[in-house]
């Protein structure tokens, strides 16, 4: 049997997942999984009968001996992921970027608008999700609500934390604003998390994902408003001076 992933960028989506997952790939030890994303465990074969010998080195190419890193941020929120991971790899290593709720939801949205699979403006869209994920019967299927239309559910952090905590040994979890101010000193905790030996980074993080829509969001600051609290939540449960989350995007 193949050795299993070793290390997974579980989240958040829009917090800066691929830019890391870059980053870490630049270092000899790493492996990415193709596309980034390998997409193992949030499929419903893989969490009821675990991932194939054949599945990892499709989506990493055989096993060499470097570490295995799986970027893919559904596996924080959709049900069944972390579980299943766990169970592959019991000692796996997991990173997760932590974003202001707010402007995680602006970003998600202006996402899902780029690629076509939302067609409501953003109130509208804010306003129809609980009903999308309360009539959604399979959040793993391909194109579900729970993937494209949870804007808010899915900034809502902290359940989705402890629950991480709870089921994994090992966790760091990174604030996106410390990636954007010192990528250099972000990659080299990750590093060290992950037992790499340290390979300094030098230049600007390769935001190689980032908002196409450069515009500031007339709605942006009346929904930080709306979260505001849950922003001071998050940043209190994780032990983090407040304004620790204060996103760039303005």
């Amino acid at each position: 049997m193949t050795r299993p992933i070793g290390a997974v960028i579980a989240g958040v989506q829009k917090s800066g997942t691929t830019t890391l997952a870059a980053m870490l790939a630049a270092h000899p030890g790493v492996v990415l999984a193709r596309a980034k994303e390998a997409h193992l465990f949030d499929r419903a074969e893989v969490q009821r009968d675990g991932v194939p010998d054949g599945l990892l080195d499709a989506r990493f190419g055989p096993d060499d001996g470097r570490l295995r890193l799986d970027a893919t941020p559904a596996y924080l929120y959709l049900p069944g992921c972390l579980e299943a991971l766990v169970r592959h790899a019991p000692e796996v290593r997991v990173i997760v970027l932590v974003r202001e709720p707010a402007a995680r939801a602006l970003s998600h949205y202006r996402h899902e608008r780029r690629f076509r699979t939302e067609r409501l403006p953003f109130p509208a869209a804010l306003a129809a999700e609980p009903v999308r994920l309360r009539r959604d019967r399979d959040p793993l299927a391909i194109g579900s609500a729970h993937r494209v239309a949870s804007y808010l559910d899915r900034s809502d952090l902290l359940p989705q934390i402890a629950r991480l905590r709870r089921l994994v040994r090992h966790v760091h979890v990174v604030p996106f604003p410390r990636l954007v101010a010192d990528p250099a000193g972000t990659l080299a905790q990750a590093q060290l998390f992950l037992g790499l030996p340290p390979l300094p980074w030098e230049g600007p993080a390769p935001f190689l994902n980032a908002d196409p829509d450069p515009r500031p969001s007339v709605l942006l600051p009346v929904l930080r408003a709306l979260l505001a609290g849950r922003t001071r939540r998050i940043e209190e449960a994780l032990g983090w001076p407040r304004g620790t989350l204060r996103d760039p995007v303005r």
